[in-house]
C-alpha cells in the first residue's frame, strides 16, 4: 500500500504488541499483511532470543522522541578523541 501507513492505536484496539519498546538493534521487526480488505500487522522475529528476553522493535526513521538507547546514547564524557 504506497503512501499509506498502519499503525496500532495502543489506547483502543491492538495485542499485547502494543507494548513492544523501541530499540535501535531490535530483535523482532513488524510486517503488513494484506486480508482481504483488511491489514493485519505481525510481528516477526528478526534474531534468535532467549525465553524471557525483551521483545523490541526500531519505530523507525520518523522517531517523534530522542531515543535513549545505548547505541544512541552517548555521554560526551565518553567520547573517544
Amino acid at each position: 500500500m504506497p503512501g499509506m501507513y498502519v499503525y496500532i492505536e495502543a489506547l483502543h484496539c491492538g495485542s499485547i504488541t502494543r507494548f513492544m519498546s523501541h530499540f535501535c538493534d531490535p530483535n523482532v521487526e513488524f510486517a503488513e499483511m494484506q486480508n482481504g480488505k483488511d491489514v493485519k500487522v505481525l510481528a516477526r522475529m528478526i534474531k534468535t532470543v532467549k525465553p524471557g528476553t525483551q521483545l523490541t522493535v526500531n519505530y523507525g526513521d520518523e522517531i517523534w522522541f530522542n531515543c535513549a538507547c545505548d547505541s544512541c546514547w552517548v555521554d560526551p564524557d565518553d567520547e573517544e578523541e
